[in-house]
């Protein structure tokens, strides 16, 4: 056992895509989506100039293993990197739950984030894979940094172009033993600065002939719900028959996304079909959750092809 120096470049950036799994698989890095279309309901953004001390034991045939027994969380600012440096081990309690892992580029990990698309952590182990050998990394784990480079907090696609962008054989993660929760119950024990996430949205109706209306809603509320509460149609035809009451089958209560289209769950493939003679930004209501603020056009143009295939 030895106190090895290590450094963490803190570095954060927004997320806009939806909440996905990613097989790394051999050193082409290819990308599995597994269209998991949730988002955000939890928000939280942070980094540190991370300084830890490493206690390291290799495992002979199984990739390294090393855990921290220092931990310096602080807020960073999006998307700026703080100059990271090396430090002496300070000598402060050892905390088992975070770890080393060293695997080849060929990791045999699932990754997934939370509801924010942010804080990546150990979807699933593929069967005999290289992380499974390890005997190390668990479902559940979640990512702290790749390569010494800091990735708590980040956003999904930032993490998976961290590992993306390796060039040599290996990979290093730094991994937490545990949920999300508790990690970030770790970062403000460590005087770490956790942002609460919102939890109402606000959107803006837009109507022909009509100003504007503003409506406050709370996360994960259903569009059509919305606006059916707040006495709006949304449906391009008032007869009964083509009215299927929220269950994706008619196809009419067609909305337009004029802002913030990220801010919802993003299409799924019977919806993509249901719509495909339309513009992207086009979405059925019933089926589309509001995560943040949105502007939507009720009644938006839609072509015949829409209602004669």
């Amino acid at each position: 056992v030895h106190n090895k120096r290590t450094k963490v470049t803190a570095a954060l950036v927004a997320s806009k895509n939806c909440n996905v799994m990613a097989q790394i698989h051999r050193t082409n890095l290819v990308l599995l989506l597994l269209a998991v279309c949730l988002h955000d309901t939890s928000g939280f953004v942070f980094a540190p100039p991370s300084r830890f001390g490493l206690v390291q034991n290799t495992i002979k045939g199984a990739g390294t293993y090393s855990a921290y027994n220092k931990v310096s969380l602080r807020m960073a600012e999006d998307g700026i990197k703080e100059p990271s440096s090396d430090v002496e081990d300070s000598g402060e309690p050892f905390d088992p739950r975070l770890y080393d892992v060293t695997v080849p580029r060929s990791t045999g990990i699932l990754f997934a984030s939370d509801l924010s698309f942010k804080w990546v952590y150990v979807r699933d182990l593929i069967p005999n894979g290289a992380a499974m050998r390890t005997g190390l990394v668990k479902k559940g784990d979640q990512v702290v940094a790749i390569n010494e480079e800091n990735a708590l907090g980040a956003s999904f696609n930032y993490v998976i172009d961290l590992i993306s962008q390796v060039k040599g054989p290996e990979i290093t993660f730094t991994m937490f033993r545990g949920s999300t929760d508790e990690l970030k119950d770790l970062v403000e024990k460590n005087g770490g600065v956790v942002e609460k996430p919102p939890t109402t949205a606000k959107i803006t109706v837009q109507r022909k002939d009509q100003p504007d209306l503003e409506l406050e809603a709370p996360i994960g509320k259903n569009i059509r719900d919305l606006m059916i509460e707040n006495k709006i149609n949304v449906y391009q035809s008032l007869t009964r028959w083509t009215n299927c009451n929220g269950k994706q089958l008619c196809g009419t209560c067609i909305v337009e996304v004029t802002e913030g289209l990220n801010n919802l769950t993003l299409k799924s493939v019977d919806e993509a079909t249901v719509l495909r003679e339309n513009p992207p930004s086009y979405r059925l209501s019933c089926v589309t959750d509001i995560y943040g603020d949105a502007t939507v056009k009720i009644f938006p143009a839609v072509g015949a092809a829409q209602w004669t295939r």
